[in-house]
């Protein structure tokens, strides 16, 4: 299995979250090694103007890039849909895989080669929970690899408000329209339920494109392309940080669900239950800290 990496950047923060979060996290040891074994290539979707410095940035990885334009539109999920679309349809007539990497995304070392390990068949698609992190706390990263345990500490450390209001302990939480829902089993150990699960990795085929080339609706990737999935067995979610785990940088006021009373009995019920959401809730992930 061969895949191509898809960012889509321009901007600030997300120019520097590309350097400072991703770019530095794809750099590490495990990481590179399996970015340099399984990538074909690096499509990137920016503006002219945010070119030079990107391809500056990604150039010491060693993977091939390619420059892509897009059309900007009123919000950056309009602006995502067309270019992972062309991504997607680049990726199948290649004969690769898509691999997701947003520039707000920090990856664990190990994970991106636990994804393409598991991700190796055709058809299969590799889906991760990941945690939201103020983005303010990049700072704070260490100017260091840092194994998945080291890095489920830091997001506990540095939780966005997002996950902050979805502890099951919590009289009142945000689970049933953010889709998250955890709790503390003992130091630096977490189990999480997770109705929206990433897919990082995603070997499409035709009938994928015909799907997506359907859509208008923002978001699909996420919330609706998972129901054809689990639909036709393709869904695989790796639910232990011992073997994938990363971190998504959020602005501080942003993507902050409402609380309301949580159900004691259900503290992880979602709004929406499309098979993709149901399936989910019956994968409980394991976080797993360095001292845990």
């Amino acid at each position: 299995m061969k895949m191509r990496l898809f960012s889509l950047v321009w901007g600030e923060p997300y120019c520097e979250w590309f350097s400072f979060a991703l770019a530095r996290s794809l750099s590490w040891p495990m990481n590179l090694a399996a970015i340099r074994r399984y990538a074909e290539e690096w499509n990137i979707y920016t503006r002219p103007q945010d070119r030079e410095r990107l391809a500056a940035i990604a150039e010491p990885l060693g993977v091939p890039l390619q420059f892509h334009p897009f059309a900007m539109k009123n919000s950056s999920g309009e602006t995502l849909q067309p270019a992972l679309l062309d991504h997607l349809r680049n990726c199948h007539l290649t004969g690769n895989a898509a691999f997701i990497a947003p520039p707000d995304t920090i990856f664990g070392d190990g994970t991106v080669g636990a994804i393409c390990d598991i991700g190796s068949r055709p058809g299969i698609c590799v889906a991760v929970p990941h945690v939201r992190v103020n983005g303010g706390a990049l700072g704070k990263l260490p100017d260091r690899p840092m194994p998945n345990a080291e890095l489920v500490d830091f997001a506990w450390e540095n939780l966005h408000k997002t996950w902050v209001d979805a502890n099951a302990e919590l009289p009142n939480t945000n689970s049933r329209m953010g889709g998250v829902s955890w709790r503390k089993l003992r130091e630096g150990l977490y189990a999480v339920t997770h109705r929206l699960p990433t897919c990082y990795l995603a070997n499409v085929d035709a009938s994928d494109i015909e799907w997506f080339a359907r859509q208008f609706e923002t978001g699909t990737f996420d919330h609706t392309f998972p129901t054809k999935l689990v639909k036709e067995q393709r869904q695989r979610i790796i639910a232990s940080s011992d073997a994938a785990f990363m971190i998504e940088l959020t602005g501080e006021r942003d993507n902050i669900p409402p609380c309301e009373p949580s159900d004691p009995n259900e503290p992880d019920a979602f709004w929406r239950d499309l098979e993709h959401n149901y399936v989910n809730r019956n994968t409980v992930a394991i976080f797993r800290g360095a001292n845990a």
